[in-house]
């Protein structure tokens, strides 16, 4: 890391996102170009997500692209958008701390398929707190799972994680097993099926963005399921005593085309 500047911190919202939600009713990979997705979160390390991100696009000129991620999801078109198709399967998992976060590398054969396109499932991470808002609210954690086509185009899933529940036994394996330390490596005895991971109502936010570390590639499918996630208090501490504020702020929409699926299926 050649920065060790503090990020200044989000202060946290106090609205429930879960309540702004009912009153509103409603291995590896590469990217766009030829990097690796742990090439790439090695250079997030390398650059330190606790540096000043208003810098990244001095280094990443896409930083400051038009079409950045996360947005705040706001001002919605409601929509019958066609369901996401998750064809996943269980699968061990390489656990791995690359000093941004932690990272949960999957054997191939899990997919989605969004609007006729195949994309294969590579890996998921987790973010705190969350990435995307909902009408400027923020939950305490994210999981991005994270997909290539066939013409190196990326999909990811973007699930929202709140507190307040019992454990959440699907997400143990994960959380039970994540090196402390930067670089280390976990390989857990037990199969996770990431469709476990998922909530069971599955209408999602849709738009056009981009990676949300360096090298802010643009060009990413991205589908934010509507519906949270609950885990105990306990298992969101286990994640942010490791990493607490490994986000990046909302971006602006710059006219881009926001979309709510309104059909559950």
């Amino acid at each position: 890391m050649t920065t060790t500047m503090t990020m200044p911190m989000t202060m946290p919202m106090t609205t429930s996102p879960t309540t702004m939600m009912t009153t509103r009713m409603t291995t590896r990979m590469t990217t766009p170009t030829t990097m690796s997705m742990m090439t790439m979160m090695t250079t997030t390390s390398i650059i330190g997500i606790t540096a000043i991100r208003e810098h990244w696009g001095d280094e990443y000129p896409d930083c400051n692209g038009d079409e950045q991620s996360p947005i705040d999801l706001t001002g919605e078109t409601e929509t019958d958008l066609t369901d996401i198709t998750f064809n996943y399967q269980s699968s061990p998992l390489e656990i791995v701390n690359n000093g941004h976060t932690i990272v949960a590398n999957v054997e191939a054969g899990s997919s989605i398929v969004s609007d006729g396109v195949t994309y294969n499932l590579l890996q998921f991470h987790f973010h705190a707190q969350s990435e995307h808002q909902v009408d400027g609210v923020s939950y305490p954690m994210e999981m991005h799972l994270v997909h290539k086509s066939a013409d190196e185009v990326l999909a990811v899933v973007g699930v929202f994680l709140e507190g307040g529940g019992a454990e959440n036994g699907s997400f143990s394996t994960v959380l039970d097993n994540m090196p402390a330390e930067e670089e280390g490596t976990e390989e857990p005895a037990d199969d996770v099926d990431p469709a476990d991971l998922l909530p069971a109502a599955k209408t999602y936010y849709k738009y056009d963005g981009s990676l949300t570390t360096p090298p802010c590639s643009e060009g990413v499918k991205w589908h934010v399921l509507e519906t949270p996630v609950e885990l105990s208090d306990a298992q969101i501490a286990q994640f942010t005593d490791l990493f607490d504020h490994n986000y990046r702020p909302v971006q602006d929409l710059n006219g881009r085309t926001l979309e709510l699926d309104n059909t559950p299926s």
